[in-house]
């Protein structure tokens, strides 16, 4: 006869095996491809994205218009954004790279940090009219893979 105790400690040990090196790799996918925008999840509050500058003047950075600009979820709720520069970007002159985050009103009248989920979203991010730059119009789907080097394997 088998000791029901036993059993769920094997259990337990072998989940613990299994998902002790698991790690949760977010990916992002955009559609349409282009080769003027990219972003990926540094950390779910933000998004860190890069879009190339105008080609008519690459002295001068297309700043964004948060006022303009829009994000919608897959629910259809819309987000405002802000976009923080990186400090700690190499000067790269035909890039301006930064942060992109969700903010969303609540009934105090106070904007809120929203988190990114997985999910579909589209963005829509409009420019001053200082530098020349047509608007970015994507769509992004943020999923999360869970790698374990167990079950996996090492990565190549």
């Amino acid at each position: 006869m088998h000791d029901p105790v036993r059993i769920v400690v094997k259990g337990s040990v072998l989940c613990v095996v299994f998902f002790a090196g698991c790690m949760a790799l977010p990916q992002v996918n955009i559609l349409p491809s282009t080769s003027d925008f990219s972003a990926f999840i540094d950390k779910r509050e933000c998004l860190s994205v890069r879009w190339k500058r105008s080609s008519l003047s690459s002295r001068e950075k297309p700043e964004l218009d948060s006022a303009a600009s829009f994000v919608l979820s897959d629910s259809g709720k819309r987000f405002s954004v802000k976009f923080q520069e990186n400090p700690y970007t190499v000067d790269d002159r035909n890039w301006v790279q930064g942060f992109l985050m969700l903010l969303e009103g609540n009934e105090k009248g106070q904007t809120e940090l929203v988190r990114w989920t997985n999910g579909h979203w589209h963005l829509h991010l409009e420019f001053t009219k200082k530098v020349k730059k047509d608007p970015i119009e994507v769509d992004i789907d943020i999923s999360t893979f869970n790698y374990n080097p167990i079950i996996h394997g090492p990565p190549n």
